[in-house]
């Protein structure tokens, strides 16, 4: 099968551009035109490259999910001894992960990036979900008074979860 310049491009946007540069894919898809991977072989490299990026974009997904339910929790839950141990978790134990997922220090935006931001309206209904199913727990009843306050709609970019001061960021939550 040969290849042409649009199936190329199309292939690079879909499964290299998850990536910074897509070096992986395209180093694969080079070798499948030069006839020295088969087809096989380049459709298993194109199925791995998937599947890893698939699994990036959920972790990412899962920390920014942490980062809002720790920032709930901390901006509506009234046992405040819990507090400085959210705020440890988020700067120590989310954000780092996801900021090296997305090369978040590498400078211009991936689709990766762009990915996960399309996706916080979603992170955010799902932090609430969890928020509100904690809030149901025994152990959990300082977080009730909170369920009305959350948050219909992310309050926060990306950058903002990333880079700005927790403390900041929950004080933005307590006054809306």
């Amino acid at each position: 099968m040969k290849i042409t310049n649009d199936t190329y491009t199309e292939l690079l946007e879909y499964l290299g551009g998850i990536f910074d540069d897509g070096s992986r894919f395209v180093a694969y898809l080079e070798a499948y035109q030069q006839g020295t991977v088969s087809r096989e072989d380049f459709e298993n490299a194109c199925n791995e490259i998937f599947t890893e990026s698939k699994s990036i974009l959920n972790g990412c997904n899962s920390q920014v999910i942490n980062i809002l339910l720790h920032l709930f929790k901390i901006a509506f839950g009234t046992d405040s001894s819990l507090h400085s141990g959210w705020v440890r978790d988020i700067v120590a134990k989310h954000r780092p992960p996801l900021m090296d997922d997305l090369n978040w220090d590498q400078g211009p935006q991936t689709s990766m990036i762009n990915k996960v931001i399309a996706h916080l309206p979603i992170s955010n209904a799902r932090a609430i979900h969890r928020y509100q199913e904690l809030a149901k727990l025994p152990e959990y009843s300082d977080l009730k008074e909170g369920v009305s306050r959350l948050p219909t709609e992310c309050p926060f970019t990306l950058k903002q979860l990333l880079e700005d001061d927790v403390q900041v960021l929950v004080s933005r939550l307590r006054r809306n």
